[in-house]
C-alpha cells in the first residue's frame, strides 16, 4: 500500500471549491472566503477569492507559501490554474499553499491599474504596486496564514505588470509567472530592467521567473532568450527560463505553461522531501538539515506535505521499525498538529514498543476535537481506532 498517498484518501471528495456561477470541486482546497479589498492606493474596491488548503486552521501556529492570481474574472484561466495547483498539491509535488485570486478593477481599470505613468499619465500601475504590496501582501499574512513566501501569475497585461513588479521587488519576491506578457510600452522595456535590476541584486534567496509566449509577442521569448544566451543575467540567483508556442492563440499560454512552470519554482523543495522519504534513518539533526536547505534555497521555512511525512511514519512502521516510526510522526505533528491521526499512529508504534501510549492518545483526541481535516464520519471511524488501541479506556 502506498502510505504517501494515505492523506488523500482521507480527503478525497471531502471538500469542495464553489464559485458564484460555476462550481468546482478541489480536491485538497476550499474557498474561505469572498472579499471586498477597500484600496486606500488605488481608490477603489478590489474584489478577491482566499482559497486555504485542507489543513489550513486558526490556531494552529502554520504559515503556508502565498501565491496571487490576477485576473480571476477570467474564469476559464483562474480554473484551471487553481485545478493545475491542487494536482500538483494533492500528488505531493508543491505545497499546500494559500492562494487569492484578485479580480481586475471595473471597467477600463484593467488597463489603467497595469499601465505605469510614465507611458500613459493616467496610468495606475504605481498606485497598483503599492496596493499589492503595502495592503494586499500584508493582509494575506496578518489575516490568512500567509508566509513569506510569495508568487505572483499573471496573463497578457497581468504579465506584464507581473514582470514590472518583479523588477521592483525582487527582494520581497520569490517566483513569478508571466504568461503572453509583452515587455514593452512607451519609456519602458521590461527585458532590460530585468537584466539591469537582477544584476544589481544582492538576492537573499532564489528568485524565479517564468514565461511564455504565443502567437501574440514571439518577439518577447526571441529577446529573452538572447539575453540568456548571451549571459547578460549574471546572478546566480535570478532563475529564468520560458517556452514559445508559436501556433498557440493568446488564451492558450496559462494552460500550456502553468504545470510546468510551479513544477520548476518547488522543484528544490521536492528534491529535499523525496531525499527525506529515502533516508534510511532520521533524527532531529537530520529533519533541520533538510528544513535548512529548503530555507536556505527560499528563504523561508516551507514544510514538506503531510502525505510525504505521514508516509514515511508508515515505512518505517510496516518495517518494524517503530522507535522511527515514532520520530517520523512527531515530525509530521509539530508541523501539523491539526493532523490528529499523527498523534494515533505514535500510540500505535509505541504499543509495538510496549511504551505508554497514555500521552498520544490524549493529543489525539484533543487535536482531533477541533481539527478542520476530517469530516465527522472520519472522526468517528478515527475514534473507533483508538478505542480498539486502548480496550476501551
Amino acid at each position: 500500500m502506498n502510505y504517501k498517498l494515505l492523506f488523500l484518501g482521507l480527503l478525497s471528495g471531502s471538500l469542495a471549491l464553489t464559485g458564484n456561477s460555476n462550481a468546482q470541486s478541489l480536491e485538497r482546497y476550499r474557498k474561505l472566503k469572498d472579499t471586498v479589498i477597500v484600496s486606500q492606493k488605488l481608490g477603489y474596491n478590489k474584489r478577491a477569492e482566499i482559497i486555504v488548503p485542507a489543513e489550513y486552521q486558526n490556531g494552529v501556529k502554520q504559515n503556508f507559501p502565498l501565491i496571487i492570481v490576477f485576473d480571476k474574472q477570467n474564469q476559464r484561466n483562474y480554473k484551471f490554474i487553481l485545478s493545475t495547483i491542487d494536482y500538483l498539491t494533492a500528488t505531493e509535488q508543491m505545497p499546500s499553499s494559500v492562494i487569492i485570486g484578485v479580480d481586475a478593477g471595473p471597467g477600463s481599470k484593467r488597463y489603467l491599474e497595469t499601465q505605469l505613468s510614465i507611458s500613459d499619465s493616467a496610468g495606475l500601475g504605481e498606485k497598483n504596486d503599492a496596493f499589492i504590496f503595502k495592503e494586499l501582501i500584508p493582509m494575506a499574512r496578518n489575516e490568512f496564514k500567509a508566509s513569506r513566501f510569495t508568487a505572483l501569475i499573471g496573463h497578457s497585461r497581468y504579465g506584464y505588470f507581473t514582470t514590472y513588479l518583479l523588477t521592483r521587488h525582487l527582494r520581497e519576491l520569490n517566483a513569478v509567472i508571466a504568461m503572453s506578457p509583452f515587455l514593452e510600452q512607451k519609456k519602458v522595456n521590461l527585458s532590460d530592467s530585468l537584466v539591469a535590476s537582477t544584476n544589481a541584486a544582492r538576492l537573499p534567496h532564489n528568485v524565479f521567473f517564468r514565461y511564455s509566449v504565443g502567437n501574440d509577442y514571439p518577439q518577447v521569448g526571441e529577446n529573452l532568450k538572447a539575453a540568456k544566451r548571451s549571459g547578460q543575467f549574471k546572478n546566480s540567483r535570478f532563475n529564468i527560463s520560458g517556452w514559445s508556442f508559436p501556433q498557440a492563440d493568446h488564451m492558450v499560454t496559462p494552460g500550456l505553461t502553468i504545470s510546468q512552470s510551479l513544477y520548476d519554482v518547488f522543484e528544490n523543495w521536492l528534491a529535499n522531501q523525496n531525499k527525506y522519504m529515502q533516508m534510511p534513518k532520521i533524527d532531529q539533526q537530520v529533519t533541520n538539515s533538510f528544513n535548512n536547505a529548503v530555507k536556505e534555497h527560499y528563504g523561508v521555512s516551507i514544510p514538506f506535505s503531510i502525505g510525504s511525512l505521514n508516509g514515511k511514519g508508515w515505512s518505517y512502521y510496516n518495517e518494524k521499525k517503530y522507535t522511527d516510526a515514532v520520530q517520523a510522526w512527531q515530525n509530521l505533528v509539530n508541523q501539523y498538529p491539526n493532523f490528529a491521526e499523527g498523534y494515533l499512529n505514535i500510540a500505535k508504534a509505541r504499543q509495538k514498543l510496549k511504551l505508554p501510549t497514555e500521552q498520544a492518545i490524549q493529543q489525539f483526541k484533543a487535536s482531533l476535537a477541533t481539527s478542520v481535516i476530517w469530516t465527522a464520519k472520519q472522526k468517528e471511524g478515527l475514534l473507533a481506532e483508538a478505542e480498539e488501541l486502548t480496550g476501551g479506556k
